[in-house]
């Protein structure tokens, strides 16, 4: 931003590619302060440089707020700037917008700005998808899953609001969102039956490239005075794709703490062995594609009896999800497939529904670790 800012503006990085400038002034002409920076930038970021052998050109969306007496907190500055930067986006490269009110309405943008509230008031639900032992066919834990349903248009799909929260930032309040409200849900029906659960909670890939990160999941569970152990940190394969010392250090300081990594979605990404065998990773989870054609389609029977292998070699654990029929579920406890999720034992679970599915199933509630 050298050149762009003057001495007084402060920057600083949101995270991801998102930065924000707070231009102070006193005047009634902040806009046109603000819009002369938001174009020095922009001539700035045109101008081609080289790295290595590739000339680069780059641009840049930028939303604009302008301070007033209505607004009693930073957030819903940021918010507000947000949404502006996405109207920017929607017209096209290297421009710049400056929120004006009803901007919300824009409903790609008023649908942030109401997850982003539901966020805040905790208004969003866990559903419960459980894990089972297929050999023993006994529960082992669940996995917590977050669902949104909106007061107005009803359910959302997490394919909406889980990419809408990873653009607007708010991935990482919602992460710990859902894994404070399950361990305290896991905790009351480990008290109520007597049993030991494990929690396969979600993370985003922007957690690791924090350095606090373990440190905070570790307080967290202190807090809650949850065993590390029964913690399992879903992620994707392009977390270990990423050239990064602080997501190195994060992932030993999970291991450090006991807590287990599972590779979410295998198959479907970059499946490299050569990313594999850096990180010390517990267990690998077939995509559902495959399971789903297990037992109709030779070429997807072969890939999972591969991965399965393959898995077996390295020491690795495999669940499989997306399993719907007892022939599927035969087929990949025979191939040593250790765990699996599906259809077949039970959709993901609204806490009241919990209950009574343990109770159920207590005759086989002895759980393998």
């Amino acid at each position: 931003m050298h050149g762009c800012v003057r001495e007084r503006d402060i920057v600083a990085r949101l995270g991801g590619d998102e930065f924000v400038i707070l231009v102070e002034d006193t005047h009634l002409q902040i806009s046109s302060t603000a819009t002369r920076i938001a174009k020095r930038i922009h001539q700035k970021l045109q101008q081609p440089f080289q790295l290595a052998e590739h000339c680069i050109v780059m641009s840049v969306s930028i939303g604009i707020v302008l301070s007033n007496l209505e607004y009693t907190s930073h957030e819903a500055l940021l918010r507000n700037a947000d949404i502006a930067m996405y109207q920017a986006k929607s017209q096209g490269r290297g421009r710049y917008q400056i929120f004006q009110q009803g901007n919300e309405d824009n409903s790609q943008l008023s649908l942030e700005q109401d997850f982003y509230q539901a966020l805040q008031m905790q208004a969003l639900d866990i559903h419960y998808q459980p894990i089972i032992h297929l050999e023993s066919r006994q529960l082992v834990g669940f996995e917590a899953l977050a669902r949104w349903f909106h007061p107005q248009k009803g359910f959302i799909s997490p394919e909406v609001f889980i990419p809408l929260a990873e653009e607007s930032q708010t991935i990482k309040q919602l992460d710990l969102f859902v894994l404070q409200a399950a361990i305290q849900n896991v905790q009351q029906w480990q008290a109520d039956f007597g049993i030991s659960l494990h929690l396969n909670v979600n993370f985003s890939a922007q957690h690791f490239y924090e350095a606090a990160f373990a440190e905070t999941l570790y307080a967290v569970l202190e807090s809650f005075h949850f065993p590390p152990e029964q913690l399992k940190v879903e992620i994707t394969e392009s977390i270990l794709l990423t050239p990064s010392t602080q997501v190195k250090e994060n992932i030993e300081k999970l291991k450090e703490m006991n807590i287990d990594l599972h590779i979410d979605d295998f198959g479907i990404g970059y499946s490299s062995l050569q990313y594999l065998q850096h990180f010390d990773v517990e267990v690998l989870k077939i995509d559902r594609s495959f399971i789903t054609h297990l037992t109709t389609s030779e070429k997807h029977n072969k890939l999972v009896r591969s991965i399965i292998t393959m898995s077996q070699i390295m020491g690795f654990k495999i669940i499989a999800e997306g399993i719907e029929t007892q022939e599927q579920c035969e087929l990949l406890a025979s191939l040593g497939c250790t765990f699996g999720q599906g259809y077949l034992f039970s959709r993901p679970l609204a806490v009241k529904d919990i209950a009574a599915y343990i109770a159920t199933s207590q005759s086989c509630l002895t759980v393998v670790n």
